[in-house]
């Protein structure tokens, strides 16, 4: 099985820790063609501010998969992706976002059993690369780096280390945001139905500490609750519900535990329709 990009190290951890945990209303509608192109709108509507909403088109022809998208703030990108380019494991990215700021970057993705890497440069002339190793069948080690060449910076350095097993538990730990922050994050996947996370991150600017725990837990075939507490005070809950085939509904809370008596709890909601 082909060893993660250092962007995916600790991604399961992550996902039970944030995913679901969507405040605002949303509502998105998926639809395939015959011949495989997938249309998906999708709009959204804040409790600061007014319902924004997206369009996007994805289609292939072959090993390219092409993809546009544009949202009602003016937004347009558009995206070429070739699959095995030149050799197995290597994929090509071109992306394009227009207009604030028009931005072009190409990219480049290389996976095997005991390595991967990334590189991208982009219009600004910033290039980044990232390297991933399997030292061992259960470590994982790696680093990712920018650079800015027209200042002759870096702009971001981080490293990382894994250690598990998939379908059982990882832990990781990681050095981000130029070495100024360390986090430390777990998953343990207890059954089929049961997983438990947690992620310990420390800042150095200010010395700050914040530990969160949270969990997945499968009611059935066709729902599922997260629920996770930090040490902030701030308890969330996430509700998935099939309601039937390809259409779920997702309700997400948000408590401050500290300031029960102020109005800065959260409810938000999903609609998902993929026909």
């Amino acid at each position: 099985m082909p060893l993660p990009v250092f962007a995916e190290l600790g991604k399961s951890a992550k996902d039970i820790l944030s995913k679901d945990y969507s405040y605002d209303k949303k509502l998105s509608l998926k639809s395939t063609t015959s011949s495989g192109v997938v249309f998906n709108a999708a709009g959204s509507s804040l409790p600061s501010g007014p319902i924004g909403g997206e369009l996007a088109i994805k289609g292939k022809q072959g090993p390219a998969g092409i993809s546009a998208k544009v949202d009602t703030a003016g937004k347009v990108s558009a995206d070429l992706e070739v699959a095995d380019a030149f050799t197995k494991g290597l994929k090509l990215v071109f992306r394009g976002l227009y207009p604030e700021p028009m931005v072009g970057t190409a990219a480049a993705e290389y996976r095997q059993d005991k390595f991967t890497a990334t590189a991208f440069i982009d219009s600004g002339l910033k290039v980044g690369s990232s390297v991933v190793v399997g030292v061992t069948d259960s470590i994982s080690a790696g680093g990712n780096v920018e650079y800015d060449t027209n200042k002759g910076v870096p702009t971001k350095y981080d490293a990382a280390v894994s250690y598990g097993k998939a379908g059982d538990f990882v832990v990781t730990a990681a050095a981000r945001n130029k070495l100024g922050e360390y986090a430390a994050s777990y998953v343990h996947h207890l059954n089929a139905t049961t997983s438990v996370a947690g992620e310990f991150v420390h800042k150095k600017s200010d010395r700050s500490n914040t530990f969160t725990l949270g969990g997945l837990y499968k009611l059935d075939k066709t729902s599922y609750v997260r629920a996770k507490i930090d040490t902030e005070g701030v308890a969330s809950v996430a509700y998935s519900q099939e309601l039937r085939p390809k259409v779920t509904f997702v309700v997400a809370g948000q408590v401050n535990t500290r300031t029960l008596d102020k109005d800065s709890h959260k409810l938000g909601f999903a609609l998902v329709i993929d026909q």
